[in-house]
């Protein structure tokens, strides 16, 4: 298309009014309840159809950001020309800087944008893809351009209604520019709406503030909060904080009220009122006081009266006792200032009986102060015994002592002597009651005492016990001998010696405040008890002489023996060998060897080193269950002396086994090399008949008998070597692990062998361990089901 041909249009298309902003009148709450203005339209001019809109909302705050988007195109028809698109805000708004995209042959690159006066933005197109002949957009059908910009509404701005519009022009071939109606794309600018609730309470008295609570949303909405009685202002408007606003307020008169807050608002807020609240404000009713009053003491499963006095005596309403705070039967009515509950306590102890008086119309609620009362069990039946010395010394105080029955009596105690009181009454503790008493005359006199008891038992009076009272004897005076330490379970002496050495009487010894033995006879002052203490520690010896006729009994000063347990004793053991009576040189031997002990039936532990002649065979070998073996080779033909030294571990004592010859020959070369397995399982029983039974393996037929072992123990007479197979049958009296062990004989052609030692684990009588006694298959093919000593 060339310039030649193309015509301008003769005045620009104005696509909406452009002016500094078309203000429409309204604000405030009347301008909130207008209907939203129109927030996109769209028109055409010369075949060009445009459509400006807000993207979003078009009711907006200060402080907001509006986005515009007004988009371009050609449904069909002949090609337009636009040189370039500008975006006119409404006056005032303030352009987003980078906000403003243009898109064109679906890119958003083919543009300059350039600032306008009025603050709006024009896009002209630039690079490829543009018109070569001024840099201009090419409409037509499928080929839309799309502008968006967006401007931020100032925090002072006023709030109205205003109107944005659309500036291009467009150029043709033919045709002459048409005219558009003005867009009618709108934006509203107003305040914040807001709420407010009303909190207070449904029921208040005359004279008695209540505090009026208003909460405004949202909550940092400014201005502030009148509170309204009906359409009467209460107090002076309170400034929210944080969106509350609190009012203490005392109504004059009584009746229902209906209140309301209402929020006048700050700039930039709409204001709001609550919803009516109902209170109901009555006058004061009558106070009312209230005691209460119990019985100071009652006894379980007795009935009490619990009385309630309320003030003024025509107070109407009920009372409700409570017990230690848990309320007790049915709130009782008042009548003439009077409520009295019958009451059953059902258990002792101290009971806080309180009352609470419900007032009806017209008086106050009121509580009593609590009012003890201790509840006793019924009283428990008593009785009471004195004890007193059989003797007495005119001058020298005894103890009188009352026993009373049962051990918790409470109560007091009154000794009489011959039915006169002497000193005051005791109080009982634990259900003893004691007093000291001097007689001053000689004579034979009755002790008796009373028992007053307390609340809960009754009284109760002893029998009376007798006392002979002489004048003072002699002065005596007591010494305790006994040694510093002692062993347990062995005997010591304990002396005691009386001054004067003429003085008659026993003397009785205590260990720890315990009496030991029965009293000893003084004997020219002297009185000996053998004693043998049973447990170490350190015991308080002491030792109270009887007196007798004339003299006075006495008391040594305690001594201290330190008894200790005799030191341990280590068990004593023998140490048993077992080896076979003959062995071939470079042949593997098993050597045993069991440690029993002499006493106890502990079984030895610690290792044990085999000697040959008295030379050390290998090294030390561990015990298990009291038994080990080694395996050993001669290499020297002869008589060998086996023995083995026990090195014991704590407890036990070493020894060394008696001398085991052992004949050892040089192979015979012609004769069949054996050798002999256990083939026995693993387990048995205790006291349950076992099979131990061992293959020999050799020549076709087998000569010679088999030894079995228990670690160096023998086990029964040699057996015979039946095609090929010994078997024995045994009965294991121990459980645990034992070592067993087979010796084969050899005989005519045929070396003699040693097994290796297989461990069968024997389990208690009842454990069920064991398989009755049942042996193994006797194959030879694997050895691996075995277990092995070395």
């Amino acid at each position: 298309m060339g310039l030649s041909a193309l015509r301008r249009l003769a005045t620009p298309v104005i696509a909406g009014i452009a002016a500094a902003g078309l203000v429409v009148a309204g604000s405030g709450p009347a301008f909130a309840a207008d209907p939203p203005p129109p927030s996109s339209n769209q028109s055409s001019t010369d075949n060009v159809k445009f459509k400006r809109e807000v993207v979003g909302s078009n009711v907006v705050h200060r402080g907001d950001t509006v986005t515009y988007k007004s988009r371009i195109w050609i449904d069909s028809g002949v090609e337009r020309y636009l040189p370039k698109v500008r975006d006119v805000p409404p006056a005032g708004f303030t352009l987003v800087p980078g906000s403003a995209k243009l898109t064109y042959l679906n890119a958003t690159n083919k543009v300059t944008f350039s600032n306008e006066s009025d603050g709006g933005v024009s896009a002209k197109c630039s690079g490829s893809g543009c018109n070569a002949f001024g840099n201009g957009y090419i409409v037509k059908s499928g080929q839309d351009v799309t502008l968006e910009v967006s401007y931020k509404v100032p925090e002072t701005y006023a709030f109205s209604t205003v109107d944005s519009g659309l500036l291009f022009d467009v150029w043709s071939f033919t045709g002459n520019p048409k005219g558009s109606n003005p867009f009618n794309v709108k934006v509203r600018v107003e305040e914040i709406g807001t709420t407010t609730t009303l909190q207070a309470p449904s029921a208040a008295t005359t004279g008695d503030a209540v505090t009026l609570t208003a909460t405004v949303n949202p909550g940092d909405a400014t201005g502030q909060v009148q509170f309204k009685d009906g359409g009467t202002d209460i107090g002076s408007p309170v400034t929210p904080v944080n969106g509350v606003a609190t009012l203490s307020h005392a109504f004059a008169s009584s009746g229902t009220r209906n209140l309301t807050a209402e929020f006048i608002p700050g700039t930039g807020y709409f204001g709001s009122t609550s919803a009516p609240h109902s209170i109901s404000v009555a006058d004061p009713v009558v106070t009312t006081a209230l005691a209460v009053s119990a019985p100071a003491t009652a006894v379980s499963g007795t009935e009490v009266a619990l009385t309630a006095d309320v003030t003024p005596s025509n107070a109407a309403g009920t009372v409700q006792f409570s017990d230690n705070g848990t309320a007790i039967g049915s709130p009782v009515t008042v009548s003439n200032g009077t409520a009295v509950l019958p009451h059953t306590f059902t258990v002792s102890g101290a009971h806080d009986i309180t009352a609470e008086f419900v007032g009806a119309t017209g008086f106050t609620n009121a509580t009593a102060s609590a009012q003890t009362v201790d509840v006793s069990d019924p009283d428990q039946q008593t009785s009471v015994s004195v004890q007193v010395p059989a003797d007495a010394t005119t001058g020298d105080a005894v103890t009188l002592t009352a026993n009373v029955t049962p051990q918790n009596a409470h109560g007091t105690v009154q000794f009489k002597v011959d039915g006169t009181a002497v000193g005051s009454p005791v109080t009982v503790v634990d259900g003893v009651a004691t007093a000291p008493h001097t007689f001053d005359a000689a004579g034979e006199f009755a002790v008796t005492a009373d028992f007053a008891g307390a609340t809960g038992f009754t009284s109760s009076t002893a029998a009376a016990q007798n006392v002979t009272v002489t004048d003072p004897d002699v002065e005596t005076s007591l010494s305790l001998t006994v040694p510093a330490s002692a062993t347990t379970g062995e005997s010591t002496d304990l002396s005691a010696a009386v001054t004067p050495s003429s003085a008659q009487g026993t003397v009785q010894f205590s260990v720890g405040g315990v009496s030991v033995g029965s009293p000893v006879p003084v004997v020219n002052g002297s009185a000996v008890l053998p004693h043998t203490f049973d447990t170490a520690g350190e015991f308080a010896v002491s030792a109270v002489y009887s007196g007798a006729t004339g003299f006075t009994g006495s008391t040594a000063q305690s001594q201290t023996v330190t008894v200790t347990d005799p030191a341990p004793v280590d068990v004593e053991t023998s140490t048993l060998v077992g080896v076979p009576a003959a062995a071939t040189t470079g042949v593997d031997t098993t050597l045993s060897v069991t440690v029993q002990p002499k006493t106890g039936t502990e079984v030895p532990s610690g290792s044990v080193q085999f000697r040959d002649n008295g030379n050390p065979i290998g090294n030390p070998v561990t015990l298990d269950n009291g038994s080990g073996s080694l395996i050993h080779v001669f290499t020297a033909t002869g008589t060998h002396q086996i023995t083995a030294d026990y090195t014991p571990d704590a407890g036990f004592v070493g020894s060394t086994s008696t001398q085991r010859p052992v004949v050892v020959s040089a192979p015979n070369l012609a004769d069949v090399e054996s050798s002999v397995v256990i083939t026995s399982t693993q387990s048995a029983v205790a006291g349950t008949a076992f099979t131990v039974k061992a293959q020999v393996i050799g020549a076709d037929t087998l000569p010679g008998t088999v030894q079995f072992f228990d670690g160096a123990v023998e086990i029964g007479q040699p057996v015979a070597v039946v095609n090929g197979t010994a078997e024995l049958v045994h009965t294991f009296t121990t459980s645990g692990p034992h070592q067993i062990h087979a010796v084969y004989s050899g005989g005519a052609g045929v070396t003699g062998s040693t097994s290796p030692v297989q461990i069968i684990d024997v389990a208690a009588s009842g454990d069920g361990g064991g398989d009755g006694g049942e042996t193994g298959t006797g194959s030879l093919g694997s050895l691996s089901g075995l277990r092995f000593g070395s």
